[in-house]
């Protein structure tokens, strides 16, 4: 399946340091030119270590409009569209499609979302871990969607669940997309991406679709999923990652809390390959979760990335990450360190602006605040207009981002 060879966990070697994206397989770094070569060879170490391996394609893409009706007294149209995909066993799932109506063209925020209600896992999940009732509403599925859509906005939530099930314990070898695409080693994350990806096929059919602005966001898992949607499908100019942690925008290898290193409750790898998360990313991921503590780094440092390698791939194409301080699954120190650790590809690539971190206070949920963030950083990027704070360089902690840069050592 790899065009490149990557040694298992027994032959890497121990680096505490965040490797350099730039540092291609032979020791030497990339150039401007070798940049896209590059990118292919980190995509296939993220396919190889972290996500399993996406089947390639074409993939015979089909779309049906099942419904359509008018929302907001008639200024809104919604849709729900039936995807379907594969050349011989076939998988389908739905998207909730959202936009004025009027001419566009718009651009489109596609979320993996929608399924989140009471009664349902991720929601009753959710409440046993400490979230309120009306912070777990906000994940359905947009709490500011009226004022979106009059800004211009669309929104498509894809219900991806449907072809690969989220439920702590699942198989993701048995899920449906798996058995339309068997001999593939891809886990959730992939699959759940994979569907953010057909619903980019469906979007590029609708003539009131700005394709050159299309978003991907998600919360939590989503925003895993969001993260590896902007990797792999360059379609999306904008990546949302909202408290997406471990396996996102977080860091594998120094943990820490919004107090700093070593402070806190926090996702690790050893908890995000658990049993019951197992389905999440591939089964050799698992192989680098020993900790010598808590939050001392332990196997993490045999990985030839870490979780700045995502950020930095979706370079020179646009990234922010929201996060909660108070979230002990999304690692505000890591998520900080990752940020800045992938500001210099950002810097290298010349893209001045699109590397955006923004915290909040609160805990593990997606907030009105996040989706305005989200929505002033996409009519900066899409339109030029102006930010209504600093994003890109703010720094938390009250310390220079000098302190981040002990744990790289490249510029």
């Amino acid at each position: 399946m790899d065009q490149y060879s990557f040694p298992e966990r027994a032959d890497c070697v121990r680096q505490e340091l965040l490797p350099n994206p730039l540092l291609k397989a032979d020791g030497t770094l990339a150039t401007k030119e070798e940049w896209p070569q590059q990118r292919e060879y980190l995509k296939s170490m993220l396919e190889f270590y972290l996500y399993g391996h996406t089947p390639p394609g074409p993939y015979s893409t089909v779309s049906e409009v099942l419904d359509s009706k008018r929302i907001y007294s008639g200024a809104a149209i919604e849709e729900t569209v039936k995807i379907t995909v594969g050349q011989e066993a076939k998988v389908s799932f739905t998207a909730t499609v959202k936009r004025l109506a009027r001419q566009g063209p718009f651009p489109v925020i596609v979320c993996m979302g929608g399924e989140y209600k009471p009664g349902t896992t991720f929601y009753d999940y959710l409440l046993s871990i400490g979230v309120s009732a009306q912070e777990a509403k906000i994940y359905i599925p947009c709490p500011i969607e009226e004022e979106l859509l009059e800004r211009g906005y669309a929104l498509a939530f894809c219900k991806v669940t449907e072809l690969c099930p989220d439920a702590n314990g699942s198989d993701a070898a048995l899920s449906p997309l798996a058995k339309a695409y068997p001999g593939y080693d891809w886990k959730a994350i992939a699959m759940w991406s994979f569907g953010m990806s057909r619903t980019a096929d469906y979007l590029e059919g609708c003539d009131w679709v700005d394709k050159t602005k299309l978003i991907t966001m998600g919360g939590s898992r989503g925003g895993k999923v969001a993260m590896h949607s902007a990797i792999y499908d360059e379609r999306f100019a904008v990546c949302a990652a909202a408290i997406s942690g471990c396996g996102g925008a977080g860091n594998f290898r120094y943990l820490g809390g919004r107090m700093g290193r070593g402070l806190g409750q926090i996702e690790s790898v050893r908890s995000i390959t658990s049993k019951d998360l197992a389905y999440f990313f591939s089964d050799r991921l698992a192989d680098f979760g020993k900790r010598d503590g808590w939050f001392d780094p332990g196997d993490e440092c045999y990985l030839p990335f870490d979780l700045h390698t995502l950020r930095s791939l979706i370079a020179p194409r646009a990234i922010i990450s929201t996060d909660g301080l108070d979230d002990v699954w999304c690692g505000a120190f890591g998520t900080q360190l990752s940020f800045h650790a992938s500001q210099p590809v950002f810097n290298f690539l010349q893209a001045d602006g699109k590397n955006a971190m923004r915290f909040r206070e609160g805990g593990h949920y997606i907030s009105e605040s996040d989706w305005r963030e989200v929505l002033a950083f996409c009519d900066n990027t899409f339109y030029g207009m102006n930010l209504p704070h600093e994003y890109v360089t703010k720094c938390f902690h009250n310390v220079h981002r000098i302190y981040f840069n002990n744990y790289f050592d490249y510029e």
